[in-house]
């Protein structure tokens, strides 16, 4: 919630500065990355790289809880060859051992996954900055920012994303 804030105070910001001008160029820009990656099929290269990511973490998941499965199976025979109370509480405590492990390596495998998927889009982002930076050049532009979920309205003037897709060797729109 802060940063939309700080967003939108800075949007208005630089709004007003731009209105304090003579020139007749828009003070800010913004461009739909995510269309500009659909259009380019970089979209579908990310999410087959998420995809294989995904199966490579669920194949390993699926062998620890194996591992972990057979643990716990050996600790319960154990425990029924000699049902002790210690011989109990051991059986308890090595399941409760297994099930936090597995559920860390599943956090683990959603970080990755989540860390993943970060890195990707960075990397687009990054291999778009040339783009936006040349439209942005042209246009005489001072920010852009990257169209998000809290932009429910804006002036399609102010709307780069055909001409960074042009830019970056896709149609233009």
């Amino acid at each position: 919630m802060r940063v939309a804030l700080s967003v939108t105070i800075a949007a208005l910001v630089l709004t007003l500065g731009g209105c304090l001008h003579e020139e007749n160029s828009a003070s800010i820009a913004i461009v739909d990355l995510d269309s500009v990656a659909r259009q380019l099929g970089r979209m579908d290269t990310i999410e087959k790289q998420l995809t294989d990511t995904r199966e490579e973490l669920t194949t390993s998941l699926q062998a620890a809880a194996q591992e972990l499965q057979q643990s716990v199976k050996v600790s319960e025979t154990t425990t029924m060859a000699n049902p002790t109370p210690q011989a109990r509480a051991a059986h308890q405590q090595a399941l409760a051992k297994a099930t936090a492990h597995l559920e860390r390596l599943k956090r683990e495998a959603n970080k990755r996954v989540n860390d993943t998927r970060q890195s990707l889009v960075l990397a687009f982002r990054q291999e778009a900055r040339p783009a936006v930076d040349k439209v942005a050049r042209e246009r005489k532009v001072r920010v852009v920012f990257a169209q998000a979920n809290n932009v429910i309205w804006m002036d399609k003037s102010l709307d780069i994303t055909s001409d960074v897709l042009a830019a970056m060797g896709g149609p233009k729109g």
